[in-house]
């Protein structure tokens, strides 16, 4: 009734049951009125009642050119009367009409605290297009709304990617021409070109998501200040302050504190001398009134203190008053995402290579999204992963949950703003943990993350959302599907043609007659992936000396894993035709890429992928991963950058061989 799976699948298959305790957490972050095990019948005799006396559901999907038929639930008593509806399509006219209530046709019913319900099924006759409507319901003395979603019946698929490739890097990473400077939106139009002219049509980056500037930093993309809004250490900038530009490690802290300095002389600059009628900031004004609400919460961040939860009120909640804020940081965060909207739609319309996105899976409880629509949001619990062969311990992203009830009844407009946000200059976006589209793993406050519980989430509708999302942009959609899937999330996924996606770190072959694990039809299939070492490090056996060392594995057992993994890399060799050049690669040049690598593009591209996707670190022959999952300051996570500029990246002999095997023509 309320959605919370009181088992989940471990590790090894089995199933796995939920504590009490935790069951009980998750039911009243819900709002169920539960204490104490006992309280569980009663419980389940109010949810019922409250289903039944919700006269109708807050959202209904429609496919794009159908009618609504819509479920009313009343008493026997109720449905003597006249029903009456308005519909309001989304920048459409209005339609109305009324029926008898008896008419209808009539779809179950219950006795629910001894009263007898009906379910009778409303047919509103008109074609829904696509898009957000709404629809008024009157019976009685009853008055509902409902979320009408008109949406195709798949995501965007276009013919641009089909078959083609691309490359992935983190922006942050990223060096200029010179090889100085941290990469931003300038640096990102340069590898989209430098993409396009080796013949591949997407670049692909972690998320750019906006985040806090005052130390302590937090580096990783995936835990943003807000899914709405861009990253202001991105924005390019005439002349880039660049402390530390020769590191091999971003300086986040410096950075930050150098261009906001110059942001703000630029952004007084500005606003003084009239900019702000300049057309183009008058129609992104126009379009984006939030970023003046989110630059005022940027601004009482430095007077209250980071964590809005301790300001006082009114700001508290939601209400920021005039006096106290500094101007100046309200004018350089507009003037900041008026120029990053600018630069990533020149950088969108500017040649045929596409940019890959990725959308992260929440935002910080701390951070604007959550201030400014804390009713969406669950603070009782944080999101993570249940244990699994790489996390003993399971995981937990400190990231609050989304209220799956609050989302359906607001329509899912907050979620459809972060895809239309991070999609409107995207060719491809990905959906971190594709997962939660049906459920998402819970940790309540103060349990350790092996005593989570999976809480349901209203699948169709959230992939309507996307689909409708996807199609209005003309962007198309890749799910990360990794992990423990349940078959239903995958099935959805293909009927909505959302992507699958295929990673070579955890599909090498077992024996040497064996082949690469099997890659779906259409995937995304990339090498590896932002949390896994390069090829050149799995071989090395990087991951399982990290494992080793933070006492995640025994000694044995890291043995036995370096022997299984080389084991692999031979069978990898053999499948890749690589075996001479496999048996030296321990004495051939550093920064090399791994000698399977050819091979295993040209098998890729030749396979059912949609999409091959080739990690800039695997070109450049670095090991270590840009994150280690499950620590954070004990690694230098989302930090690292390459060691060369894009255009000396290609220059040796073995990464010119890597780029010819992605440029080969196939079948």
């Amino acid at each position: 009734m309320y959605g919370v799976e009181i088992s989940r699948p471990g590790a090894d298959g089995q199933p796995r049951a939920a504590s009490d305790a935790t069951i009980r957490l998750a039911l009243r972050e819900l709002g169920a009125p539960v204490t104490e095990a006992s309280d569980l019948g009663e419980v389940a005799r109010f949810r019922r009642a409250e289903m039944w006396r919700r006269s109708c559901p807050p959202v209904r999907v429609v496919q794009q050119g159908k009618s609504v038929v819509l479920p009313l639930r009343l008493t026997s008593r109720a449905a003597a009367g006249r029903v009456s509806w308005m519909l309001f399509l989304e920048g459409g006219p209005a339609s109305s009409g009324t029926d008898r209530l008896d008419s209808l046709a009539l779809a179950g019913g219950r006795l629910v605290d001894g009263e007898q319900f009906e379910i009778r099924r409303l047919v509103v006759p008109v074609a829904i297009p696509a898009g957000y409507h709404h629809l008024i319901v009157r019976f009685g003395s009853s008055e509902v709304r409902v979320h009408v979603i008109g949406a195709p019946a798949t995501a965007y698929r276009g013919e641009r990617l089909e078959g083609s490739w691309g490359v992935f890097h983190p922006l942050y990473g990223l060096r200029d021409s010179d090889g100085e400077h941290v990469g931003n939106f300038r640096t990102l139009a340069s590898a989209l070109r430098w993409t396009g002219r080796q013949g591949g049509t997407v670049f692909g980056t972690t998320p750019l998501l906006a985040a806090f500037d005052d130390p302590p930093v937090d580096p990783s993309p995936y835990a943003p200040v807000s899914r709405l809004f861009w990253n202001d250490l991105y924005v390019g900038l005439d002349e880039e302050p660049a402390p530390g530009n020769a590191d091999d490690l971003v300086r986040y802290e410096e950075l930050f504190r150098a261009r906001k300095a110059v942001l703000t002389e630029r952004a007084d600059r500005f606003f003084a001398h009239g900019g702000t009628a300049e057309f183009d900031f008058k129609r992104f004004m126009q379009q984006m009134p939030e970023v003046s609400t989110y630059s005022r919460f940027r601004a009482a961040e430095h007077l209250y203190g980071r964590d809005w939860r301790s300001w006082p009120q009114p700001a508290r909640s939601g209400r920021i008053p005039e006096d106290g804020i500094e101007p100046g940081i309200v004018r350089r965060h507009i003037y900041a995402q008026w120029l990053a909207d600018r630069q990533l739609s020149s950088l969108a319309a500017d040649g045929d290579t596409g940019l890959f996105l990725d959308l992260p899976l929440g935002t910080r409880a701390d951070g604007y999204d959550v201030w400014s629509r804390p009713e969406l949001f669950v603070f009782g619990a944080s999101a993570g992963a249940p244990p699994d062969d790489y996390h003993r311990g399971g995981q937990d992203w400190g990231l609050p949950p989304m209220h799956p009830g609050r989302m359906r009844d607001e329509g899912y407009a907050y979620f459809a703003a972060a895809l239309r946000h991070s999609m409107q200059y995207a060719a491809l976006v990905r959906i971190d943990h594709v997962m939660q589209l049906r459920r998402l793993y819970w940790v309540p406050a103060g349990f350790p993350a092996t005593e989570g519980v999976y809480v349901r989430y209203p699948a169709k509708e959230l992939a309507a959302v996307v689909a409708l999302e996807s199609r209005r942009a003309a962007c198309e959609v890749v799910g990360e599907d990794l992990g423990t899937v349940p078959p239903a999330v995958r099935e959805l996924m293909d009927r909505r043609e959302v992507r699958r996606t295929w990673v070579l770190g955890f599909s090498l072959p077992t024996d040497q007659g064996g082949a690469l694990g099997s890659v779906p039809a259409g995937a995304v299939a990339t090498i590896g992936t932002h949390d896994t070492a390069p090829l050149r490090g799995l071989r090395a056996a990087v991951d399982i000396d990290d494992r080793e060392d933070r006492g995640l594995l025994m000694a044995e057992e890291a043995r036995q894993l370096r022997v299984e993994r080389s084991r692999r890399f031979r069978a990898l060799a053999g499948v890749a035709g690589a075996a001479e050049a496999a048996e030296t690669s321990g004495r051939d040049r550093p920064g090399a890429p791994d000698p399977t690598l050819p091979g295993v593009i040209r098998i890729l591209r030749r396979g059912p992928a949609g999409l091959v996707l080739l990690p800039l670190d695997d070109l450049a022959g670095e090991t270590l991963p840009q994150n280690v999952p499950g620590t954070t300051t004990e690694r230098p996570n989302w930090r690292r950058r390459l060691p060369v500029g894009l255009e000396d990246l290609g220059a040796s002999a073995e990464a010119a061989a890597v780029l010819a095997a992605m440029q080969e023509d196939v079948p």
